[in-house]
Order: C-alpha cells, then sequence, then structure tokens
C-alpha cells in the first residue's frame, strides 16, 4: 500500500472507480515496468486512504521474494518520478491518517516442493506442520514487531480502529487480525486450493527491510 502524490485529494473515492480513473496511465505504466523487471502484478487497485493505492504481485520462492519486494517499491518510485510525483510508503502519511501496511502472504512446501500449509480437516485448515508455524509466529509477534514493523511511523499505524492489527491474533476472514488465513476464490481442484493456499501476516509495513521481515518470520 502507498500513497501516490499525481492524483488529487479528494473525498469519497475510497476504493473507487473515479480514484483509478484520475490516476491517469500511473498504474499501466508501473505494472508494466514490474514485468520488464521479470515481477508477475496480479492487481492494482485504489485503497482506502487519500490517494492509496494497493499493489500485489504473484508469489515466489524465499530470497527472490524479497528481491521482488524491493523491485516493487523502486519501480514504483522511478515511474511516479517521471510523471514529477512521488509514492510514499510511509506506514501513515499523516498520524490521523490511513496507515500503508506490507502484508506478506506466505505459504509452506515440503522437500518434494508440495504444499505443507493447509490440511482441510486441520484447526483453521492447517497441517500440524503449518500450524506449529503460525502458532510461533504468534508466540514470538512481540519480538517480531520489532523487525516488521520499525519505525516510529509503525507505531501511529497499529492502533486501533485503523483497518490495522493491535491484538496477537488468528483469523480466518478479519483484515484487523495479525494473522489471517486468506480466503481461496474458486479453486479448479483440490489440488488447485490446495496450491493457493496461505497465510497472512499483516504486522509489517514498508519501513522494514523484506530480507530481515522474511527472515525473522523463518
Amino acid at each position: 500500500e502507498f500513497a501516490y502524490t499525481g492524483v488529487e485529494d479528494r473525498p469519497s473515492s475510497t476504493y473507487g472507480l473515479d480514484l483509478f480513473r484520475r490516476q491517469g496511465t500511473f498504474g499501466a505504466q508501473f505494472l508494466g515496468a514490474l514485468r520488464a523487471a521479470g515481477v508477475t502484478p496480479d492487481s492494482f487497485l485504489p485503497e482506502y486512504g487519500s490517494r492509496q493505492f494497493e499493489v500485489t504481485v504473484a508469489p515466489a520462492s524465499a530470497g527472490r521474494a524479497a528481491d521482488e519486494a524491493v523491485i516493487v517499491r523502486e519501480m514504483a518510485r522511478a515511474i511516479a518520478h517521471r510523471r514529477g510525483h512521488r509514492v510514499l510508503f510511509t506506514p501513515m502519511v499523516r498520524p490521523d491518517g490511513v496507515g500503508n501496511g506490507t502484508h506478506i502472504h506466505f505459504s509452506l512446501r515440503d522437500a518434494n516442493g508440495r504444499p505443507a500449509l493447509p490440511d482441510p480437516s486441520g484447526p483453521r485448515g492447517l497441517s500440524r506442520a503449518g500450524a506449529a508455524f503460525v502458532a510461533g509466529l504468534l508466540h514470538h509477534l512481540p519480538a517480531l514487531t520489532a523487525l516488521t514493523a520499525p519505525s516510529v511511523p509503525s507505531y501511529y499505524r497499529l492502533k486501533p480502529n485503523r483497518w490495522a492489527p493491535t491484538w496477537i491474533d488468528l483469523a480466518a476472514g478479519d483484515r484487523g487480525a495479525a494473522l489471517r488465513i486468506s480466503p481461496v476464490f474458486a479453486p479448479a481442484s483440490p489440488e488447485d486450493a490446495a496450491a493457493k493456499f496461505n497465510a497472512e501476516f499483516r504486522v509489517a509495513d514498508a519501513t522494514a527491510s523484506p530480507y530481515m521481515a522474511l527472515g525473522a518470520l523463518v
């Protein structure tokens, strides 16, 4: 999530097609730059906050995922700069505003590359290994937060009623949870559902090093 200065700050444009129109060709140029840099974009859309947008990209393995997080930020900055504007990845543009998070979606694979996170019969749909991994994140969350939300603005965002996590919790559909089991939409088969199954770590923002954040989670 980030704020783009190239659009007018206009009330009541939350998630709106109006905000998407007014950003002009920034989004198209940004996604084109990502593809040229070897990153596969998934979505680009207006978000809840003032001049706020969100971009998501396809999953990648281990260190490559951190590389792509850096590429996404630098391509956004470069395209905005060419247009005479800026993108702001700060967790809070204004102390009383809406925060920008960097949500880490993760899954696990076994030694043969098969999905190891899901088990439909397990708690929250998690396998034994997946549940242990998630439990470890919850147990260590206070310490992890120092690495995944490492700045003063991070804690302006991590407050109640900011659509940001404030509790050590796991939920299936709560976008304010610290850890969320992400929904899988219209899977083609049980195998497809298992391949797409992932959890989302939401106590992170762009002031964190992607390498430190992913390394800490592991």
